[in-house]
């Protein structure tokens, strides 16, 4: 085989690969925009989530929380 043929392997290998790799994004994509809205839901609730106890923990150790307790 000359470099010619090897080349033209060479590209035709890459183009197959460039169309099965954009042909799983695509499908990646079709996923993520048919589940959109649940992962907007799940994200949104662990901010909420995480807000709540961080607000917990900040008033459990707050230093009036110990004096409230102690009466």
């Amino acid at each position: 085989m000359n470099r010619y043929v090897r080349l033209g392997l060479l590209i035709l290998l890459t183009v197959l690969l460039l169309r099965v790799a954009f042909g799983v994004l695509s499908l990646a994509m079709r996923l993520v925009a048919m589940l959109f809205p649940l992962l907007m839901l799940v994200g949104a609730g662990l901010v909420v989530y995480g807000l709540v106890r961080y607000f917990q923990r900040q008033r459990l150790h707050a230093p009036t929380a110990h004096r409230e307790l102690e009466d």
